[in-house]
């Protein structure tokens, strides 16, 4: 796997991670 695939797989966690908070926090 090359850095830009790790680079764009880091990205999508930190997002899906945001998103999960922000649901979270809307309850």
């Amino acid at each position: 796997m090359g850095a830009n695939g790790a680079g764009k797989t880091t990205t999508l966690n930190i997002i899906t991670g945001i998103l999960d908070s922000e649901k979270e926090r809307l309850k």
